[in-house]
């Protein structure tokens, strides 16, 4: 018995530290694989890795960066097509997103009527003919003169005077009309979008001289929500400020005339 034992043990031991070996090699192979993944940073990478390794080290961090990888790809897809179902398509995908909010807003703006500039237009109306402004129209010549008796010659009636003409430099300093807009986001009161527009115009100095719209919307669903805008010279000038705000956390999307 006791020499039965004594070859026993050894084999125990060899057992054991082939064991050992492989769960060395497959550790090896583990981190090897999943270092692959990550210096390709890919679904397709993290998708082959979970396939190869279910029960690998890496497996909640490979699943982890596939469930961001996955959301950037849904948004970016939304925001190319730019529509209020490619937007629900992805709020429902990823509900608790980081992007849902801004999702949310962009489906609102899609359900607003166009809304009036927040700024007044100061240009001088057009006359019904399409002519100047009435108010810069030409005096009313003067009647003639009532003839004196039949033994003195009529008087000829006065020349009229030239009509005055607007400054260039008048012209040049009326305002523009604002058409192009930004929305910060659509509330349930009023008092809740005065609050958003205080507390984002004081982290944002882009917002610094602009002028918030608080609008109610049609009630849908028998809801009424309540817009924060604010009036912008251009396009341009709208979806760079919404740039920097989104860069910074803060919703804006631009609200073109047409909508």
């Amino acid at each position: 018995m006791s020499q039965t034992h004594a070859h026993a043990r050894p084999r125990s031991a060899r057992l054991c530290l082939a064991f050992l070996a492989l769960l060395a090699i497959t550790a090896c192979t583990d981190r090897r694989e999943w270092r692959t993944a990550q210096a390709a940073d890919t679904l397709e990478s993290y998708e082959g890795y979970l396939a190869a390794n279910p029960a690998g080290e890496y497996v909640p961090l490979a699943q982890r960066r596939l469930t961001e990888l996955k959301e950037q790809r849904d948004w970016r897809i939304a925001t190319e097509l730019d529509t209020a179902d490619a937007y629900r398509a992805f709020i429902d995908a990823h509900p608790k997103g980081k992007w849902v909010r801004e999702a949310r807003i962009r489906i609102q703006n899609f359900l607003l009527d166009p809304m009036p500039p927040a700024v007044e237009d100061l240009r001088p109306p057009q006359a019904p003919d399409g002519g100047d402004d009435p108010l810069f129209d030409a005096p009313a010549a003067s009647p003639p003169a009532a003839p004196p008796p039949a033994a003195s010659p009529p008087a000829a009636p006065p020349p009229a005077a030239p009509p005055p003409q607007a400054t260039p430099a008048a012209t040049a300093s009326l305002p523009p009309a604002v058409s192009h807009r930004i929305q910060l986001g659509a509330f349930s009161t009023r008092e809740q979008a005065l609050a958003e527009w205080s507390q984002a115009r004081a982290r944002h100095r882009e917002l610094l001289g602009l002028v918030p719209s608080i609008t109610p919307t049609d009630p849908v669903d028998g809801r009424t929500m309540w817009r924060l805008q604010s009036g912008v010279a251009s396009q341009v000038q709208a979806r760079e400020i919404c740039r920097v705000l989104a860069a910074a956390q803060q919703p804006c999307v631009y609200a073109p005339p047409t909508r």
